[in-house]
């Protein structure tokens, strides 16, 4: 390069203090012509040259505070899993209900919440729905079955439903009249043993009087649907269940 008197010196074209001098001497006439623009002209140019990098950065930063806000915020406890087979209910006003019946349970429903799959069927030929009831029963992840006679009967047999004559409190036995307590009638298979013996048991209660099925079905007739408890469900959750017991059926719940 030569400088002006044309003499040449020690520096190529492209040396960084000429890329120093050259980027100062822009950002000094990007400085001054914001100077010089009145409000408008300084809108159309941040618009022009930095709106859309500002709006990324601020959705970048808004995703990211959104993902690590919902990682460290506290989970709602899970008072019950429950699965519906055979849903004929609409299932968002269902949803609407369990988060009433947490609430009238004297539960706050930010704190504590209902679960439930209603995509199950009871179908024996629908192997992938076999297979989800039987990964939920012996994960022991189900406390709440609800089906119809049939769903129940089979289930029943199984031995997968508890007797509800042992288990639930004397104010909710009291508490539900006898046509709605559904008896399943065991009859021994030859697999279960010698001191099984014909009976019959208390495994479930009737929902169709319920406000839940009331609001949520789809048809003016009964659905039908049987609430039962599941026997490897957790135990630290029946206390809990049977105050959603005693909201579902507006029994007084026990302090």
């Amino acid at each position: 390069m030569q400088d002006l008197e044309g003499k040449k010196t020690a520096l190529d074209d492209d040396a960084e203090i000429y890329k120093i001098h050259g980027e100062r001497a822009e950002d000094r006439s990007a400085g001054e012509h914001w100077k010089n623009l009145d409000s408008k002209g300084k809108w159309q140019y941040f618009r022009n040259y930095y709106f859309w990098k500002t709006f990324v950065g601020i959705l970048i930063l808004a995703l990211l505070g959104y993902i690590v806000y919902n990682a460290l915020k506290p989970k709602p406890e899970e008072l019950a899993f429950v699965v519906i087979l055979d849903c004929a209910m609409d299932t968002g006003i269902v949803d609407q209900q369990f988060e009433k019946l947490v609430e009238k349970s004297g539960y706050d429903t930010k704190k504590a919440e209902i679960n439930s799959d209603k995509r199950l069927t009871s179908a024996k030929n629908n192997t992938t729905d076999v297979t989800t009831i039987s990964a939920y029963i012996f994960a022991g992840a189900m406390d709440i079955m609800i089906g119809t006679e049939d769903a129940l009967n089979h289930y029943a047999q199984e031995g997968i439903l508890r007797d509800l004559s042992t288990i639930l409190p004397k104010d909710i036995l009291d508490g539900i009249p006898e046509e709605q307590r559904f008896i399943f009638h065991y009859v021994p298979e030859k697999d279960d043993g010698a001191d099984a013996v014909e009976r019959d048991i208390f495994i479930g209660l009737r929902m169709d009087s319920t406000e839940l099925v009331k609001e949520a079905k789809y048809t003016t007739g009964d659905t039908g649907f049987i609430l039962s408890i599941v026997v490897n469900g957790k135990e630290d959750r029946l206390e809990g269940i049977y105050k959603i017991i005693r909201a579902l059926y507006d029994l007084p719940q026990v302090q």
